[in-house]
């Protein structure tokens, strides 16, 4: 009887791209290695989810080392090792697991079984790289951001709505604005968040992403965004009055 070999996938971001580590990238080279060593295959997709923190916050891993220490998994594939996690007390966790449970971890760069101390030496080694490599692009990132809001410009990520961005700078978007002032307005007469939505829904105006939906959330986050009153902002309006 074959043997299953557990693929799993994950990004940090909804639209991760880079190094071929796409979630699609990420499955298709796990089936060829499935095919390729004579396995069968079942995918444990967890989607865009951060590494950065515990691993319990991710659905997806918890289950499927559940499935480890239950004994039903013996093979699990990533494409890279970061794919399980980058947070150094996250990966100690998942490292014990496997190695008590004797499972053979497979990635593109070949099979390691953790209870073999020469495997398991390497994959430490491989499991600080990919800590201290997220450590160094967290400081980059940090100051990069620190670096643009010096100078005035947006801090980067997605802008709130009803701006765009322009050089750097976040620009009105003068159609989403009167949009942020009728839910503040709204807001004002005491509608709650749910007939908010529900309002925006029948005026047929889409969020940020295009979507015809406004979650809650959504119309929570335009409420709570400090940049509509002013704060935040050095070269651009805002967008409504306290």
């Amino acid at each position: 009887m074959k043997e299953t070999l557990h693929i799993y996938t994950r990004v940090s971001t909804s639209a991760q791209e880079d190094g071929g580590t796409s979630l699609d990238t990420q499955r298709d080279d796990g089936i060829k290695y499935a095919v390729a060593n004579n396995y069968k295959h079942k995918v444990w997709n967890e989607g865009a989810a951060s590494s950065h923190d515990e691993y319990t916050n991710r659905a997806v891993i918890v289950g499927l080392l559940d499935a480890v220490e239950r004994g039903d998994v013996k093979h699990i594939y990533v494409y890279n090792v970061d794919r399980l996690s980058r947070n150094s007390l996250s990966s100690a966790h998942i490292a014990d697991k496997l190695e008590r449970n004797q499972v053979t971890l497979h990635t593109t760069s070949g099979r390691k079984l953790l209870s073999d101390h020469t495997d398991k030496f390497t994959m430490d080694i491989l499991r600080s790289v990919a800590v201290y490599d997220n450590a160094i692009r967290q400081a980059r990132f940090r100051r990069g951001k620190l670096a643009r809001i010096r100078q005035g410009k947006w801090r980067g990520g997605e802008t709130p709505y009803g701006y765009n961005l322009k050089d750097g700078l976040l620009v009105v978007n003068e159609e989403q604005a009167k949009w942020v002032k009728k839910i503040y307005e709204l807001y004002s007469q005491r509608k709650s968040s749910d007939q908010i939505s529900h309002y925006l829904l029948s005026q047929g105006v889409l969020t940020k992403r295009g979507n015809a939906i406004w979650s809650t959330g959504s119309v929570e986050s335009v409420l709570n965004n400090t940049h509509y009153k002013g704060y935040g902002l050095t070269q651009t309006r805002s967008l409504v009055k306290l």
